[in-house]
This record gives structure tokens, C-alpha cells and sequence, in this order.
């Protein structure tokens, strides 16, 4: 099942850890958004590697800092 992007920024900003998987189908910009709320809250997101290219990786490395983890 997809889950659409409005209802994963709900989760996050509800709290909740996440975990983006290269099937999730999301934008970049939607995932750094993601990203930005999961860090301002002090939770966790994994994002698969697969779903950005190098700078983008990188950008949300800087984003979410130690609340991101980036599955490679």
C-alpha cells in the first residue's frame, strides 16, 4: 500500500519514527520536508539511499543530522 505524502508529513509531525523506503514513491522535496519536521521534533527517519541522488543525500545528512539515517 502507498501511502500518500500529505498522510507521512502527518505522521511525522505527530511524532512519529519513520522509515522511507526506496518503494514510497516520494519527491525529493517532500522527503527533505520530512526530514525537517522529524529532526525539529527530536525523531528518527530512515531514508533509503535509492531515492535521492548524491547532493540531495547529502542536503538531507545536513538537514536531520543525527536524526536521520541514510540506508545504502
Amino acid at each position: 500500500m502507498t501511502v500518500l505524502a500529505p498522510t507521512v508529513e502527518k505522521l511525522a509531525q505527530s511524532g512519529a519514527n519513520l522509515e522511507l523506503s526506496k518503494d514510497c514513491g516520494l519527491l525529493a522535496p517532500t522527503i527533505e520536508n520530512i526530514v525537517k519536521i522529524v529532526a525539529s521534533r527530536g525523531n528518527h527517519v530512515t531514508v533509503d539511499a535509492d531515492l535521492l541522488l548524491a547532493p540531495g543525500l547529502e542536503r538531507i545528512a545536513q538537514i536531520g543530522g543525527k536524526h536521520v539515517t541514510i540506508r545504502v
